[in-house]
């Protein structure tokens, strides 16, 4: 896990900026920059009208009661693509337009589902039971009965 965390954190971020810098070398730094710009405006915007449909089919699956697993984690793989593709680099640019056609999009799902399957457990309850009723023995049910002979006399408050 270290290793992983080493290669995402550390490698990735000077493998990227290694690339911009060739990209400068070989053109202009002017170029460099406004690919960094133009892939992150135009990652928000395919992110956001991608996310919206997302959205919706998940919310027509929940008005629907299916399960909405498939349009879930093609929300969670948009928000990741949004994520790389405003973050400057190359390589990161590429995984998040992947993960922006849906073609695509669709192994990462099935991968990322399947990884999760096998490690997690599932468990499916058909009827909710009964909360269990709490007896306080201190409590006892009763009625309020007025006797109209003691309404006459005058009442004390005092306990």
């Amino acid at each position: 896990m270290l290793k992983i965390l080493f290669f995402l954190f550390v490698a990735v971020p000077f493998v990227e900026l290694w690339l911009l810098f060739k990209l400068a070398a070989l053109t202009s730094p002017l170029v460099a920059i406004l690919s960094v710009v133009v892939t992150g405006v135009v990652g928000y915007w395919l992110a956001k009208a991608q996310g919206w449909q997302a959205y919706q089919r998940i919310r027509v699956s929940v008005e629907a009661q299916e399960n909405p697993a498939d349009p879930v984690v093609d929300g969670l793989l948009i928000l990741v693509a949004g994520v790389l593709l405003m973050t400057p680099g190359m390589i990161t640019d590429l995984v998040g337009f992947l993960l922006l056609i849906p073609l695509s999009r669709v192994i990462f799902r099935r991968q990322l589902i399947r990884y999760f399957s096998q490690r997690l457990q599932t468990v499916v309850m058909t009827q909710v039971p009964p909360p269990a009723e709490v007896v306080d023995p201190d409590i006892f049910e009763g009625v309020v009965v007025e006797d109209e002979s003691m309404a006459d006399e005058p009442q004390d408050d005092s306990y």
